[in-house]
């Protein structure tokens, strides 16, 4: 068969040049690493943009936000006084005037909104605050019960964007300092969709490192148990599995493809993925070429042999992931992008990359002269292609 005769062609060729090799490898790594800050750079938090944004529902909300504007923040004020105090309600009236110059935000309500409303301004004394409030209905929107704790309504247009959203609250944030020295003992929360957006965007970065490196030590875990604590092996197998999460992160980033809360499970994925790889390719160098074949001999055959089953288990997996693009989720595109890159990596590092490695690390089995070549010979090429 051509790619039988191909793949021994690259043995051999990994057997004159290793070196070759490495530096491609080398060169591929250089190229496609700084790829991966631009990845942790495109984070999209929102739930909304994992959500297709073709069907009716999601076009409907999105018009709305276009037109009136459909994002709203709520910056809660806790304190151990009265509400109604009029030093409290001035300065709810100040932040609230502040509020309304930042971009981006299109109308701001609150419990000093209402009491100026029907009086003009704030009053000076409390009872008089306490008889306006129980005219209007609307009190009980803005104040609870106790008096304790008032809300200032805050309608926002981001478009969902994260980057606006990031801009609106860190704007906010900024009113709030600036007017600390009024602040009479109130404590602000910020909250609403928005708000937790903007907090997913740390949650998902934290966890999207934390997986991946739980994941990278489970991982170096078990292969170090497979392989008996033999260090070398496990060297082996993390080749793939690094080299190819590194790869496709990389080239994840400079494709623009964004991480959220679907996708920042696909480093680990592609880590399970690549090390099963590297377990499948050492297991057959060690005990079906290296035991029988000189070294070099060793490194074609082998080729020989794993170009077969690896290739047509890569391009049916890569098949699968790339399924996903036929749905209408786009999260779940990126994913299956992803997760196709790095399948085809894990592939690459397999056939072109590891077999160099083993050439220059290996040296010829002392017993492989000792071996029944073609006993050994026929039982290998019986055995199944995607073993």
């Amino acid at each position: 068969m051509m790619i039988r005769r191909i793949g021994y062609r690259i043995g051999e060729t990994q057997a004159d040049h290793p070196w070759l090799f490495v530096l491609l490898a080398i060169i591929i790594t250089i190229g496609t690493v700084p790829g991966i800050p631009m990845l942790l750079q495109n984070v999209e938090p929102s739930l909304e943009k994992v959500l297709p944004q073709d069907i009716e529902e999601v076009k409907v909300m999105n018009d709305m936000r276009s037109q009136y504007g459909a994002d709203m923040l709520y910056l809660v004020l806790t304190t151990e006084g009265d509400i109604y105090d009029p030093a409290n309600l001035r300065y709810i009236d100040s932040l609230g005037q502040h509020l309304r110059d930042i971009e981006n935000i299109r109308k701001v309500d609150s419990i000093a909104d209402v009491i100026k409303e029907r009086t003009g301004q704030i009053p000076l004394e409390r009872n008089q605050v306490i008889a306006t409030a129980k005219q209007d209905p609307r009190a009980p929107m803005y104040v609870n019960t106790d008096r304790s704790v008032t809300v200032i309504m805050i309608k926002s247009d981001t478009g969902a964007s994260a980057a606006t959203v990031k801009e609106v609250i860190d704007d906010i944030r900024f009113t709030e300092e600036t007017l600390d020295a009024q602040n009479p003992g109130f404590e602000l929360q910020l909250t609403g969709f928005n708000a937790i957006d903007q907090a997913t965007f740390k949650v998902i970065i934290s966890d999207f490192l934390k997986i991946t490196l739980v994941s990278f030590a489970l991982m170096v875990g078990f292969l170090l148990l497979h392989y008996r604590f033999n260090i070398k092996k496990t060297v082996y197998s993390m080749v793939i599995m690094l080299l190819s999460l590194i790869w496709a992160l990389g080239v994840t980033g400079y494709l623009g493809i964004e991480l959220n809360v679907v996708t920042m499970v696909a480093a680990a994925m592609i880590m399970a993925l690549g090390s099963s790889y590297g377990i499948n390719s050492v297991y057959h160098f060690y005990d079906d070429f290296l035991i029988q074949y000189p070294r070099r001999e060793a490194i074609a055959k082998f080729q020989e042999f794993l170009i077969i089953g690896l290739t047509g288990s890569a391009l049916a997996e890569i098949a699968g992931f790339l399924a996903l693009l036929f749905g209408i989720m786009p999260s779940m595109r990126s994913l299956g992008v992803i997760l196709a890159i790095g399948i085809f990596f894990a592939l690459f590092v397999s056939v072109i990359i590891l077999p160099a490695f083993f050439f220059l690390m290996e040296k010829d089995n002392p017993t492989q002269g000792k071996t029944n070549k073609s006993t050994t010979g026929k039982k290998v090429a019986g055995k199944p292609a995607g073993a």
